[in-house]
């Protein structure tokens, strides 16, 4: 069984690692933590799993420590995670908090398609990643709510699902505003899924994995 210290994960992490007696025993963690840790764009099959999105939540609250931000200054987030719904987003908050529980970080869903979007999105004491679908992400950029100057890295998990739902004009359109110079991920959760299809003029010199 792969020894968590062999990612060379900080300290907060390995607590929280160690606390609940969680080892990377599947591969494909192996492989992708180190990528994303180095700032690798990374794609591919991602297998449903309770706790999958801690192959990259992971290494994203490493990332985000190692260059932290004091929060009087971090009024917007660095990381968006876009998604396809309630019910993930709550998954990947529920990873993200506890993970992080050993840090300053936050994380935030954006009540999706109602009308307390602006109330929803109070972010006074800082924020570092969002849970948003593509839809209400534009929603909170026409409100002029959100400012992608910070953004450093750029989520999106199932985006089979997402492009089936019809969101890739959406996503191109949110992509034109981000920083050109960031660290994207993509991953699909359909085994099936037509790999032909995939965006990947949204990555830059990526590496497969699976």
């Amino acid at each position: 069984m792969p020894d968590n210290n062999y990612l060379n994960l900080i300290s907060p992490i390995r607590k929280v690692l160690e606390e609940n007696k969680f080892f990377f025993a599947s591969s494909f963690k192996v492989q992708i933590i180190p990528l994303i840790l180095r700032g690798r764009d990374v794609y591919g099959f991602m297998p449903i799993e309770i706790i999958r999105a801690s192959s990259y939540i992971i290494p994203i609250i490493q990332n985000l420590m190692i260059d932290e931000i004091p929060k009087v200054l971090q009024d917007h987030p660095r990381v968006i995670l876009l998604s396809t719904g309630w019910g993930f987003g709550v998954d990947i908050e529920k990873c993200f908090e506890l993970f992080s529980q050993y840090t300053d970080l936050k994380c935030k869903i954006v009540y999706t398609g109602d009308s307390y979007i602006e109330e929803s999105w109070n972010i006074s004491d800082g924020i570092d990643l969002i849970v948003v679908s593509p839809h209400e992400l534009l929603d909170l950029i026409n409100a002029n709510l959100i400012s992608f100057d910070k953004i450093e890295i750029l989520v999106l998990d199932d985006i089979d699902i997402m492009l089936e739902l019809g969101f890739l004009d959406s996503i191109n359109e949110i992509n034109k505003l981000l920083p050109e110079k960031k660290q994207t991920l993509m991953f699909y959760s359909s085994p099936s899924f037509d790999t032909d299809l995939l965006p990947m003029h949204l990555l830059h010199n990526p590496i497969l994995v699976d």
